[in-house]
């Protein structure tokens, strides 16, 4: 799923949740992040085909043209799964897992 695609399922179905202004994230084995919230200092993200929600603090992200983020150190990477999950999971599940 490219970006533009991605964009125009967060209008289409995204209600009054406000999207995340870089959509997705790549590791160093290019594994896919859907990036569900972007706080600050803190990124919230799923891990495609997966959906386990991670936190990364934005100083281990590089920003490549704008468009994704690249994740320099996967170890700090934290999951923060839990059965209760808010409305940017739930979006990301329904329509972009």
């Amino acid at each position: 799923m490219d970006i533009k695609t991605i964009d125009e399922k967060w209008k289409k179905n995204g209600g009054n949740l406000t999207p995340p202004k870089i959509f997705l994230a790549y590791d160093n084995e290019d594994n896919k992040y859907f990036v569900i919230q972007d706080y600050g200092a803190i990124v919230y993200m799923v891990i495609e085909k997966s959906n386990i929600t991670y936190t990364i603090p934005k100083k281990y992200l590089t920003l490549i043209d704008n468009k994704y983020y690249k994740i320099n150190n996967s170890n700090k990477l934290i999951s923060v799964t839990c059965r209760a999950r808010n409305k940017y999971e739930q979006f990301v599940q329904k329509y972009l897992l």
